[in-house]
């Protein structure tokens, strides 16, 4: 499936074809939620959406343009209400230790700064894992250091993606 993606993507680029944006593509590395948390809730949905639509071909919903966000949020809802797929976790988050500075990119311009046991969410890290790719409502992606804030406790930093 993934390759088709990449296919159609690709092909649709030379010829200039319009092709969401938004469309998933799961990653057979990641399609098991975590029990404590998700790295991305949304992209948890939307594989487990498509795990299950995989194992079950004759009751997948057919779209011509693929499946977009909006499209696979509904397909696992409803999924969910059936009791068809397990819930996936909320996202994985951090809370600040001391007032944090948040930076465009690793070791980059501050944009912001989280008060002191403030949460964001946590979405990637660097390779050594010294700083963490975050999500906060007010101030939009950033950077923080890992020192500067603690993980939610159980948080596997193997699943935690390279950003």
């Amino acid at each position: 499936m993934r390759l088709l993606f990449l296919l159609l993507t690709a092909v649709c680029g030379l010829f200039g074809w319009w092709l969401p944006q938004n469309v998933a593509v799961p990653s057979e590395a990641q399609t098991a939620p975590v029990d404590v948390c998700s790295e991305d809730p949304y992209y948890a949905q939307a594989t487990a959406a498509l795990d299950w639509y995989a194992a079950h071909p004759d009751d997948a919903p057919t779209y011509a343009q693929g499946y977009s966000h909006a499209v696979l949020d509904g397909e696992y809802l409803s999924l969910l209400e059936q009791g068809l797929v397990d819930p996936v976790p909320p996202p994985c988050i951090v809370t600040a230790q001391v007032t944090t500075p948040v930076y465009g990119g690793v070791g980059g311009t501050v944009i912001g700064e989280l008060a002191a046991g403030a949460d964001a969410t946590l979405y990637g890290r660097n390779d050594a894992s010294t700083w963490w790719s975050v999500l906060d409502a007010g101030l939009g992606w950033g950077w923080v250091r890992a020192g500067d804030v603690a993980l939610q406790p159980g948080t596997d930093l193997d699943r935690i993606p390279l950003r």
